[in-house]
């Protein structure tokens, strides 16, 4: 009897399952830390993952597994782009001339259409502010926003900015290595909560194909009906908390 109860409440929590899918509420997008935006998240198949704005941004899982890679790679260019201008820098150039050259030297699509009009806005006169500022508004990277501050007070005061663009770069190695791992627990758990949503129906489907009859004592039975209730509100709370759970790991990602 205890055997035929846990079929049924499983055969009524994978349609719980379903109507939960069907009926879920798309939470709002977050901005991420001027990198890239946060994911939505729905339920099963190519609702469970969302959509996520931004380069290489699209909808289901393939865009969140997209989007997350176009972010690590950013990461790792503006590192490579912020190398190219300390280099230059030590190398006794002026921190015009230090952009204006690692932005030829660090040729990547990802930070087109911004590097594009930063080198042109510089050769056409802009100021380096103001060049920077534009490129912050093209990516969204606080990083050039960081940049762009230095610029200011370089522009206004003068002097040496090495170590505030050193200071510049090693934070946005902080940053991106601690993305990083957010991005991998925020895996680990959509991987556990994918799991918690598919064992019930697994479940379900063997007490389907040993008993196809197996919910009707259940439903004949007042008892049955309200342990049959029981079984899909638990569910139902189980799956907004891990919803709220993995929605948080993700959130992380903003920080």
């Amino acid at each position: 009897m205890m055997e035929g109860i846990a079929f049924a409440a499983a055969v009524t929590v994978a349609t719980w399952v379903l109507l939960s899918w069907a009926m879920a509420p798309r939470p709002i997008s977050r901005r991420g830390s001027g990198e890239r935006d946060g994911a939505r998240f729905g339920l099963l198949a190519g609702r469970w993952g969302g959509k996520r704005r931004g380069p290489g941004g699209g909808g289901g899982v393939a865009g969140i597994v997209s989007g997350r890679a176009t972010a690590a790679r950013l990461d790792e260019t503006l590192e490579a782009l912020l190398l190219a201008v300390v280099a230059g820098l030590q190398a006794g150039r002026p921190l015009r001339q230090a952009w204006l050259t690692a932005a030829h030297e660090v040729d990547d699509a990802i930070l087109e259409p911004g590097r594009t009009e930063f080198i042109a806005g510089l050769n056409a006169g802009w100021s380096l502010e103001d060049a920077l500022g534009n490129w912050h508004r093209r990516t969204g990277s606080v990083a050039f926003r960081r940049c762009q501050t230095v610029a200011a007070a370089h522009r206004r005061a003068g002097g040496h900015v090495n170590l505030a663009m050193l200071a510049i770069l090693k934070a946005l190695r902080q940053e991106r290595l601690a993305r990083a791992e957010i991005r991998a627990r925020a895996a680990e758990a959509q991987l556990s909560a994918r799991l918690l949503v598919l064992v019930p129906l697994a479940i379900a489907a063997y007490g389907i194909a040993v008993d196809p009859g197996l919910m009707a004592p259940l439903l004949k039975s007042a008892l049955g009906r309200v342990g049959l209730l029981y079984a899909c509100l638990s569910w139902v709370a189980g799956l907004w908390l891990l919803r709220r759970l993995v929605a948080s790991v993700e959130g992380g990602e903003s920080g």
